[in-house]
């Protein structure tokens, strides 16, 4: 989430968020929608109730997660095709090894701005002496139970990346944010806005709105899709 985690609300880099359009038809749910702005502007939604997750990918895309059932799905609606990642996610994460961890710590700073209209405390996010960032983070946000479920799933994902290798980019300001664990947001709380070592603001929140309608049909995989396991698409790919 810092840049491109859940502190990029609140995700992974695997996770980027894009604006969400779904029509409320259908059985309806009350739930959590998370808005935020990205470093290019865009306007990103993720949706959350109860152990549901859906995360817009792009202007048709979408990432479904169902935490109960430890299930982990990308639908591609031009191509009529559903990726099952459930086999990568849902893996228990390996131990990283000592030499590959970085120390990442948090100085605070003092009291932050209200973001969203919620309280902020500022903070240096840190590897030994170096600034990787300086974050607003919001334990009064992770008192809402849809937060914890959307950070459960992250740390879970991002657990996985590191243990494969497949997180930061070989920067360590990003590795630490993938190794970071559910009991450091729940000590600290969730990034609220992300201002990088050159100025720039790479990730805020706008808005939460909590208890809102949901449609029961934005959570379900289209029925009519081809599924297409990670490996498979791995061997395509080769």
């Amino acid at each position: 989430m810092f840049k491109k985690t859940v502190l990029s609300l609140f995700l992974p880099k695997s996770i980027l968020l894009a604006v969400m359009g779904c029509a409320i038809v259908g059985p309806l749910w009350a739930g959590t929608k998370i808005e935020s702005r990205d470093l290019e502007g865009h306007i990103n939604t993720i949706t959350v109730d109860g152990k549901k997750i859906r995360q817009e990918l792009n202007e048709s895309d979408y990432k479904l997660i169902d935490l109960e059932k430890n299930k982990y799905y990308t639908v591609v609606p031009n191509e009529k095709r559903i990726i099952d990642m459930s086999s990568f996610y849902a893996k228990s994460t390996e131990q990283l090894n000592t030499e590959d961890r970085v120390s990442l710590h948090f100085k605070k700073v003092g009291r932050g701005p209200r973001v969203a209209g919620y309280k902020t405390t500022r903070y240096k996010m840190m590897i030994n002496d170096f600034v990787c960032a300086e974050v607003y983070l919001s334990s009064q946000v992770y008192a809402i139970e849809d937060i914890k479920t959307l950070v459960k799933a992250f740390t879970r994902m991002a657990g996985r990346e590191a243990a494969m290798g497949v997180s930061g980019d070989g920067d360590p300001c990003e590795r630490a944010e993938f190794e970071m664990t559910e009991e450091q947001y729940l000590k600290l709380g969730v990034p609220m806005k992300t201002i990088s070592r050159d100025g720039h603001t790479d990730h805020e929140v706008l808005k939460i709105i909590t208890d809102t309608t949901i449609s029961k049909k934005s959570f379900k995989l289209p029925k009519s899709y081809n599924t297409l396991s990670v490996e498979t698409l791995y061997k395509l790919m080769e």
